[in-house]
């Protein structure tokens, strides 16, 4: 963020919602890592049977991770926290999804490569958030990928 930018709007918010995940859940990630192994073995696939277990892992670790705190702002260049900022003039637009159980703003980047961005804005008034954005980048109507949705349901 530049010295010469002014913060229009900032706020707290867990950069993620821990989901509960009973015994269950593990011992079925467990069990499905456990036969892409043994596929992935039988089929000779070597490389899938050394990244399987890896990914196991990562899925297992994340389930414990605690979210953190992040400060999150608005200001007259861009949006961000912390050392991850990013210029307006990188936005394609926006949109606001307020049903979740944390809302969240999902910014369109302007490369298509670019993922988008999913910033929370758990207590803070959606439609203040929106009117601070809209002087900024359009507001274009978005929908939850299948992924998303798929990572939800799945809770990873």
């Amino acid at each position: 963020m530049d010295q010469n930018s002014q913060i229009i709007h900032s706020w707290t918010s867990p950069e993620f919602i821990k989901k509960e995940r009973g015994r269950a859940w593990f011992w079925i990630i467990g069990a499905a890592g456990l036969l892409f192994l043994i596929a992935a073995l039988w089929m000779k696939n070597y490389v899938f049977a050394i990244i399987i277990p890896l990914f196991v892992f990562v899925i297992f670790s994340q389930a414990f991770k605690e979210p953190e705190e992040i400060e999150l702002l608005i200001s007259n260049e861009g949006m961000g926290h912390g050392e991850n900022f990013t210029p307006f003039k990188e936005m394609k637009s926006f949109w606001v999804f307020r049903e979740k159980d944390l809302p969240y703003v999902s910014i369109k980047m302007g490369k298509n490569l670019k993922p988008n961005l999913f910033i929370p804005i758990q207590n803070e008034d959606p439609e203040k958030i929106q009117e601070i954005l809209i002087k900024f980048i359009p507001l274009e109507e978005q929908e939850e990928s299948m992924m998303d949705n798929l990572a939800e349901r799945l809770k990873i």
